[in-house]
């Protein structure tokens, strides 16, 4: 009887392995910054998760590439399009339009890739550097 009870309470505490967030999900950042009143929002974000190891989740957030605690995250729904609060978010996965070739293919040189996808609307690669 107190197994079953015990076993209860701590499968509450623990994440169910379904709402863990993968890589390209969203999710929202606890902000640990203590706030005037339960009216102030408690999280910041929307983020895309750009690495994870389950416990560890690497964002871009307002300060640049940074790792955070899993403990720390949210998963919460992919953006809908258009939707004006999530252009920051959507914004930082652009790549700035590179200057057309003159004549010939272009060559540039990365020090480094964070990440990579392809943008359906335009077709083309995305990169993240």
């Amino acid at each position: 009887k107190a197994q079953k009870r015990y076993k209860r309470t701590f499968d509450k505490k623990v994440r169910n392995a379904k709402h863990v967030p993968e890589q390209g999900d969203w999710v929202l950042v606890h902000s640990h910054t203590p706030t005037g009143g339960k009216l102030v929002f408690q999280t910041k974000g929307p983020y895309q998760v750009l690495r994870t190891d389950g416990r560890r989740f690497t964002i871009e957030s307002d300060d640049g590439v940074r790792t955070v605690n899993g403990q720390d995250v949210v998963k919460v729904a992919p953006p809908p399009a258009g939707d004006p609060a999530w252009a920051r978010a959507l914004e930082a996965w652009r790549l700035p339009s590179l200057p057309a070739a003159k004549q010939g293919p272009q060559e540039y040189v990365f020090d480094k890739f964070i990440d990579h996808g392809w943008d359906e609307d335009t077709n083309r690669l995305m990169l993240r550097v």
